[in-house]
């Protein structure tokens, strides 16, 4: 019966399946019930809120004190860092990126000095082996 109305509460589906187990007089008497049953929530909720009246209040005052300290404390907060720290960050990550890739590239320069290291050094001893043959009077 209920798969026909679509019913997807499980709550609602658990009820239409007990009514269709009641009986006619049942049935007949159902809508008094449930309006007796609405009268005792509705007694019950409102002896609750009476009873939690300054439970309520307080939980509305803190909800209203967190509100302000949220707006007063923390938003200053997020505001100077996103106005302040982080233009500042992202300025230093740039800095660092640069100085990153001038130490990569100071890296690769020392990388191909140590690469070719004994032809510098051959070229460097060059003048000095000339000298040499010049006074030993080697010219060939």
């Amino acid at each position: 019966m209920y798969s026909l109305l679509k019913v997807e509460d499980e709550v609602s589906k658990r009820y239409l399946e007990s009514l269709s187990h009641y009986s006619l007089d049942q049935i007949k008497k159902e809508p008094k019930r449930l309006d007796d049953e609405k009268i005792k929530i509705e007694s019950q909720l409102k002896i609750l809120a009476f009873q939690n009246y300054k439970s309520f209040l307080t939980s509305a005052q803190l909800i209203n004190q967190m509100k302000n300290a949220i707006q007063n404390d923390i938003t200053p907060q997020i505001d100077k860092l996103l106005n302040n720290t982080l233009p500042q960050l992202s300025s230093d990550c740039e800095k660092f990126v640069q100085f990153g890739m001038q130490t990569r590239s100071l890296k690769e320069q020392n990388q191909q000095l140590l690469e070719h290291h004994s032809e510098i050094v051959d070229l460097l001893e060059l003048p000095e082996l000339v000298k040499f043959l010049i006074k030993s009077e080697h010219y060939e």
